[in-house]
C-alpha cells in the first residue's frame, strides 16, 4: 500500500524553509464535522460509510483526489498504518479508530486530510521551517473549497463544533517542532513549559515526556481555538516560537563560551557512534541526530545537510525500518537496531 510512499521522502523535510536550522517543521491542522451527523465516536458503521463516501465525493469535486491518494486504513495492515503516524501524515485517533476510515496524502506530502478519526475530517498541512502564514493559506483555501460541497457544524455563538472542547471556535491547531539542545543541557526546558502554558500554549516532547524526550525535539501548539481568530492564534504561535528561537541561541552561545571543548567532544563523539556503532536503539539515533544537528549549527560539522538529517529522523523509526526489511508482522528489538545502525553507517559515513 504504501511502496509509493516509502522511497520518496517529504517535502516538509528538505530543511529549506525559514529558521529551519531550528525548527525542524511546522504544522497546522483544521477540524470540520458534518453538520448531519454524530461525532465519529457515535457513529454507527453505516454512518461511517456513508460520511467517508460523503466527504471523497466532495474531495473528489473540487480536485483534490487527484493531487495524490486516498489510504483505506481498514485495508492496511498494522506496519503501514504506523508508517502513516511517523511521517506525521495521521494521528493517534485515526491509527486507532474503528470502521470506514482514512487519510487522503498529496504527492509531495504536506497535505494529508483524514477522514474519520475523533472528527469527520482533519486537513493537516505541513512545511519545512517556520512557515505558518503559508500553512494557514492553504488550509484556508480547501476548507473553503470544501465548504461549498460540505455542511459542516457550526454554531453562531461557539463556532465550529468539534469532538473535543480544546479545539471547539476555529477549530486550528498549530504546531511547531523546534529543536532545543542548549536549553534542555542547561536545564530550563520546565520553566520554558510553564511561561509558555500561561500564554495558552503546550509544550511537549516529540518523543517522550517533556522530561525525558528523545533527540531534544519539542513542539508547540495552541491550546485552545476559542476566542481567538485564525490570523491571531497564527501572530501568537509564530511570536512564541521566535522567543523560544531567541533563548536557544543564547543557550548554544552561552554553552560555546563556557564549554566549546566539551561541544566539539559532544558532536564528534556522535558522527563516532554514527559512523561505527552495530547497535543502535531509537532514543541513542535520536540523540545522535540531535548532536549532528548542534554540530551543523554551530559551525562544528559542515559535512551534512539538515535535509539529510530530517530524512534519518524519519527513516530510523520502527515501522519505516520494519517495511524496508519487507516485514508486516514486525521485527523483534534486536533487528531492528541492527537495521538502524547499518541505516546510519550507510547515510552518515
Amino acid at each position: 500500500m504504501v511502496e509509493t510512499l516509502i522511497d520518496k521522502p517529504a517535502k516538509w523535510l528538505e530543511g529549506s524553509g525559514p529558521e529551519a536550522a531550528t525548527v525542524v517543521f511546522s504544522q497546522g491542522s483544521l477540524v470540520r464535522n458534518l453538520a448531519d451527523y454524530p461525532f465519529p465516536a457515535r457513529c454507527n458503521e453505516e454512518d461511517l460509510r456513508t460520511a467517508e463516501e460523503r466527504i471523497l465525493a466532495a474531495l473528489d469535486g473540487a480536485g483534490v483526489l487527484g493531487q495524490g491518494q486516498y489510504y483505506s486504513l481498514p485495508e492496511a495492515s498494522r506496519r503501514e498504518a504506523e508508517f502513516f503516524l511517523e511521517r506525521q501524515l495521521i494521528n493517534e485517533a485515526l491509527l486507532h479508530g474503528r470502521g470506514a476510515r482514512g487519510v487522503f496524502v498529496s504527492e509531495e506530502q504536506s497535505l494529508s486530510i483524514m477522514v474519520n478519526e475523533a472528527n469527520h475530517l482533519r486537513i493537516t498541512v505541513t512545511a519545512s521551517g517556520l512557515d505558518l502564514d503559508a500553512i494557514w493559506t492553504r488550509l484556508s483555501a480547501i476548507e473553503e473549497t470544501l465548504a461549498n460541497s460540505l455542511d459542516f457544524a457550526f454554531d453562531d455563538r461557539l463556532g465550529y463544533l468539534t469532538a473535543g472542547l480544546s479545539q471547539v471556535g476555529t477549530g486550528l491547531v498549530l504546531t511547531t517542532v523546534t529543536h532545543l539542545p542548549g536549553l534542555a543541557r542547561l536545564g530550563r526546558i520546565l520553566g520554558l513549559e510553564q511561561r509558555i502554558r500561561d500564554q495558552r500554549h503546550v509544550l511537549q516532547g516529540l518523543f517522550g515526556s517533556i522530561n525525558e524526550t528523545a533527540g531534544d525535539l519539542y513542539r508547540v501548539l495552541n491550546q485552545a481555538t476559542l476566542g481567538r481568530s485564525e490570523e491571531e492564534i497564527v501572530y501568537h504561535l509564530r511570536h512564541i516560537t521566535r522567543d523560544i528561537l531567541e533563548q536557544e541561541q543564547e543557550a548554544r552561545n552561552t554553552m560555546i563560551k563556557e564549554g566549546r571543548l566539551s561541544l566539539e567532544d559532544r558532536v564528534n563523539r556522535a558522527l563516532g557512534s554514527a559512523r561505527g556503532a552495530r547497535l543502535l536503539e531509537l532514543g541513542e539515533a535520536l540523540d545522535i541526530l540531535s548532536s549532528l544537528r548542534l554540530g551543523h549549527a554551530t559551525g562544528y560539522l559542515e559535512a551534512f545537510t539538515y535535509r539529510k538529517l530530517n530524512e534519518l529522523l524519519i527513516e530510523a523509526q520502527p515501522a519505516h525500518l520494519e517495511l524496508r526489511q519487507g516485514s508486516q508482522e514486525g521485527c523483534d528489538d534486536l533487528t531492528l537496531s541492527v537495521a538502524r545502525a547499518n541505516l546510519y553507517r550507510a547515510h552518515l559515513s
